[in-house]
């Protein structure tokens, strides 16, 4: 297997052990922890299921790149920007 090939499938296997811990993720924004260590990619889809109530006592619990990750992220539709969502 050549690195690059290598490279890539341990980038799968990592991206899937977060998806694999959307529960944790669940968990944690239900008890109100600290999401600051959270990986950006699974917080994101757990919170695109929270009401807006839930998400605005969420946001004081992510780090500031978090913020800004998740803003950027949902500002796109496809490879369109999203204006509506800004």
């Amino acid at each position: 297997m050549n690195l690059k090939r290598a490279d890539l499938f341990s980038l799968m296997l990592k991206e899937t052990a977060y998806y694999n811990q959307m529960i944790k993720v669940e968990q944690m924004i239900e008890q109100e922890a600290d999401l600051s260590n959270l990986p950006a990619q699974p917080l994101y889809y757990a919170i695109t299921q929270l009401s807006s109530e839930k998400l605005a006592l969420c946001l004081p619990l992510m780090s500031k790149q978090q913020r800004s990750f998740l803003t950027d992220l949902s500002s796109w539709r496809k490879d369109q920007i999203n204006i509506d969502n800004i």
